[in-house]
């Protein structure tokens, strides 16, 4: 068993203001208590989703990555002006990604997704590559009130400055035997997908109460290309409808592409139903906000960590991944992953978090200001102080900034802003 360690503007000006405040306060009393390790341990569910998975791909149509951005039928500006509401005060250096308008939030109308998590190739591949292809990944929820959509999960090559979205999906088999699917979340009351990692051919996506559920990059279906897929039907997702020449076929709300859940592991302890909404416990069954990769450890590192409110510094912890595999690392014994290690957190209000050679970076939003307008976020740089991350540096960042995914051969800190209009796809340089 593996233990946790001693576990633009006035806005400009404002920003100013908050870093000012906020370095003021890296000075603090001793080390806190470190968390408790027995916390941190996940279990493999029982369920077998990868036969379902099988059962689809023998009636629809596969696609591989490469075909998915080759595809892409959307366009990103790069370092075009939507970083004049989202990040005024981008450093110098920095490179971002505007979207199209119903994206950002600016073709009017309720809107309907909200971008969480982040990762990109770096994550899945050393050398940055898939293929020839380099990607950038952002995960979003669905914030519509009919039909529900779950969550998806948007491409973009960055060199062909083109992106797609991807419909996640969860598959079961109905009792005639037919295989299909619905949407991520449903059974369970939804999901937040506040944070991605991509990794080897998997992508695990954060299931904020109960831990970490798993897709393969080597099942993402093509309803397009599929005989029996329908990207006609807006309305409905999984195997139903009657088209005009009789039976049945597998739609994904028009999506053209649906990447079904294969797995998931669990708080071993059960799901965090003791803090309701963004509250946070110092113990017991840690919560799953945000997830992203350390490569400079040896096993690499899956990190989680908690978005706590006002008042309430969360943890993070580190768990060991199988670089072979692309899974992650279980005790050998027992069966379960356990932490590498677990610190608790510098701040409250942190949406995302990433490690690397030991130093922390730490997304932090800061609410609305007296006018009811966002204010600029924070990125909190942080060391190990024992069992907690303690302030060493505070610099500016988006407005509403959410999950972290660090890109070493590029020596950039990516993110994404989630509030409309005002979002931008973004990475800055990570510095020291």
């Amino acid at each position: 068993m593996r233990h946790s360690k001693t576990i633009r503007s006035s806005r400009a000006a404002l920003a100013i203001t908050l870093l000012a405040a906020a370095v003021a306060a890296v000075a603090g009393p001793a080390a806190a208590e470190a968390p408790d390790s027995r916390d941190f341990a996940l279990r493999k569910t029982n369920l077998d989703l990868q036969s379902r998975v099988k059962a689809l791909d023998k009636r629809l149509d596969k696609s591989g990555v490469q075909r998915l951005l080759a595809e892409a039928n959307r366009d990103a500006v790069h370092n075009g002006a939507c970083k004049a509401g989202a990040f005024d005060d981008i450093p110098a250096g920095s490179q971002w990604y505007c979207l199209e308008p119903d994206d950002a939030g600016e073709a009017g109308g309720p809107v309907e997704w909200i971008p969480q998590g982040v990762t990109t190739v770096a994550d899945a591949q050393a050398d940055g590559l898939w293929g020839n292809r380099e990607a950038l990944l952002v995960s979003w929820y669905d914030d519509a009130q009919d039909p529900k959509k779950g969550i998806r999960v948007t491409f973009l090559d960055p060199n062909t400055k083109k992106y797609r979205h991807v419909l996640l999906v969860y598959p079961y088999v109905r009792d005639n035997g037919d295989p299909t699917y619905e949407i991520v979340g449903r059974p369970q009351g939804g999901i937040h997908a506040g944070g991605i990692l991509w990794y080897g051919n998997y992508l695990y996506v954060a299931d904020t109460r109960r831990g970490v559920r798993v897709f393969d990059m080597r099942y993402i279906f093509d309803l397009a290309k599929s005989p029996a897929g329908d990207t006609t039907d807006r309305k409905h997702v999984g195997l139903g409808g009657l088209p005009p020449l009789g039976g049945e076929s597998y739609r994904g709300f028009g999506y053209r592409y649906v990447m079904p859940q294969v797995g998931a592991w669990v708080n071993a302890a059960g799901p965090d139903n003791d803090d309701p909404g963004n509250t946070c416990s110092r113990g017991g069954a840690p919560k799953f906000s945000y997830v992203s990769l350390d490569r400079s450890e040896t096993p690499d590192q899956l990190i989680t960590g908690e978005y706590c409110a006002t008042g309430d510094e969360g943890r993070v912890a580190r768990w060991p991944l199988n670089g072979d595999t692309g899974e992650l690392l279980p005790d050998q014994v027992d069966g379960r992953v356990f932490a590498t290690d677990a610190y608790r957190l510098a701040r409250d209000q942190i949406q995302g978090a990433v490690s690397y050679n030991d130093t922390w970076y730490l997304n932090r939003s800061t609410g609305r200001d007296a006018g009811g307008g966002w204010k600029p976020g924070q990125l909190i740089v942080a060391k190990p102080n024992g069992g907690e991350l303690r302030t060493t540096d505070v610099r500016p960042a988006g407005v509403g900034p959410e999950d972290l995914s660090f890109w070493p051969a590029h020596d950039e800190l990516w993110s994404v802003t989630e509030h409309a209009p005002d979002r931008m796809l973004y990475g800055v340089p990570r510095g020291e």
